[in-house]
């Protein structure tokens, strides 16, 4: 893989989308947590192992995008205005 301007574009955008995701499922255990079913232990402690994952992976895309801006000699500001401009061009 190269260590180009649109692969830590790529990657900043999927990392973005496991805070999302963290959020969503975080967002959804919340709400399953109050309903107090007796479903619902059982299904918080499965999105909270989801909530873990995502954001174990998140920390790990982190962590890989840094390095690549590093190597690219991009600063993470440039990257994320990159993605935002995108963003609104396809909206």
């Amino acid at each position: 893989m190269h260590n180009d301007a649109a692969t830590t574009t790529l990657l900043t955008a999927i990392l973005q989308n496991q805070k999302a995701i963290t959020k969503a499922l975080s967002t959804l255990a919340d709400w399953v947590e109050k309903v107090e079913s007796e479903t619902s232990v059982v299904t918080v402690c499965s999105v909270r192992m989801a909530v873990e994952t995502v954001e174990g992976n998140r920390n790990i895309i982190g962590r890989c995008i840094t390095q690549l801006m590093r190597d690219t000699g991009q600063r993470s500001e440039e990257v994320l205005a990159r993605c935002e401009s995108e963003k609104a061009v396809r909206s």
